[in-house]
């Protein structure tokens, strides 16, 4: 019997995570930015949503479009009760 209280898993809380890969760190740097511009990227990206203009398509597709966003529209209003600015 050994009276050695030391066990290999104990070990395993000490060690850091290994990479998953040899590009495991690729363009961290770039992405932690994304995190420490979280709410002023929030607050531009849904600008620019607000804001696209989805030119480019075909005169029925652009109808299409148009026709699900009133049907869209209108069922939040009426059906769900909210309103967005």
């Amino acid at each position: 019997m050994d009276d050695d209280p030391f066990n290999s898993s104990d070990l395993e809380e000490l060690l850091e995570p290994k990479p998953l890969g040899r590009h495991h760190y690729a363009d961290k740097q770039s992405l932690q930015e994304m995190l420490d511009k979280v709410f002023e990227l929030r607050k531009s990206s849904k600008i620019a949503a607000h804001n696209a203009n989805y030119s480019g398509a075909s005169p029925g597709e652009e109808y299409i479009r148009s026709l699900w966003n009133n049907h869209l529209v209108f069922y939040r209003q009426n059906i769900l009760r909210t309103f967005l600015p």
